[in-house]
């Protein structure tokens, strides 16, 4: 029974995973390889510990459809909008892209002092 507290032990910050979702947790994933390690050693599958949403837990996203949900049509839109602005940002910066531009400046006329007559 000792080897189930693997993953309060390698935690950096004691967070006892079996207690829930804590906002302590800082994403090490320290719990993970060491309930991995131990479901080894004992035989049963690994995976007890993992990355995922309440969605595909629940069965209602299956690993395929995750794929189909991130590929929306306004993701690539997206996408190809960011893709469209970055590559016009990156050609203004090159210097061979640059537009000649010709500068006149001239000096400015001070104004006349008006004298009393």
């Amino acid at each position: 029974m000792r080897r189930l507290r693997v993953c309060v032990q390698v935690c950096p910050t004691g967070i006892d995973i079996r207690n829930g979702l804590q906002y302590e947790c800082i994403g090490c994933a320290a719990c993970i390889d060491g309930c991995d390690q131990i479901m080894d050693k004992m035989g049963y599958p690994r995976g007890l510990i993992r990355y995922t949403t309440e969605n595909v837990v629940k069965g209602k996203y299956p690993d395929s459809g995750i794929i189909k949900h991130i590929l929306r049509p306004r993701t690539i839109i997206y996408t190809a909008l960011l893709t469209v602005i970055a590559a016009a940002f990156v050609t203004a910066l090159l210097p061979g892209c640059r537009y000649a531009s010709t500068w006149c400046v001239t000096a400015r006329r001070c104004p006349k002092k008006r004298t009393k007559a």
